[in-house]
């Protein structure tokens, strides 16, 4: 199931989504949500395959259990790069979903469709400067997250 809804692209899950629940903001979520959920699940499980199994075996070897383990060994091994890759994926939900405006998903993305269609070009400069300072924003705000986990 991951590598399927991994494979598939955002913008055509965007327009399937479309034809199954109509126009608006609600498949453009629902379609950047199910992308998402593959592409963070493999990234997961790769992190996860990855750690450092130190920490895991000296538990396993006190006599720690499933849980414990998990709690005291693996989250604090994986928690900083779950966070990181979370961050990352935040980033590219919202350039996607600027992108799938022009696919009838509502937001920014669409008023600029339309402003460019209309031939509004004073309206589309406007909507690409607030596309820009809102990505500029998300940009730091992720780096400074990202800051503070260090």
């Amino acid at each position: 199931m991951i590598a399927f809804t991994r494979t598939i692209p955002s913008f055509i899950f965007a327009l399937y989504m479309v034809v199954v629940v109509g126009l608006g903001p609600y498949p453009v979520a629902l379609a950047l949500a199910i992308h998402s959920v593959g592409t963070l699940g493999k990234l997961f499980a790769e992190t996860i395959e990855d750690m450092d199994m130190g920490p895991v075996n000296a538990l396993r070897a006190a006599g720690a259990g499933r849980l414990q383990v998990f709690l005291h060994a693996v989250l604090p091994g994986v928690a900083p790069t779950f966070v990181s890759l979370s961050l990352y994926r935040f980033d590219v939900n919202v350039r996607d979903s600027l992108a799938a405006g022009f696919v009838g998903g509502a937001g920014i993305g669409f008023l600029l469709f339309n402003s460019i269609q209309l031939f509004q070009y004073r309206d589309a400069a406007m909507e690409l400067l607030v596309l820009l300072i809102l990505l500029l924003v998300v940009e730091r705000i992720s780096t400074l997250l990202r800051a503070r986990m260090v």
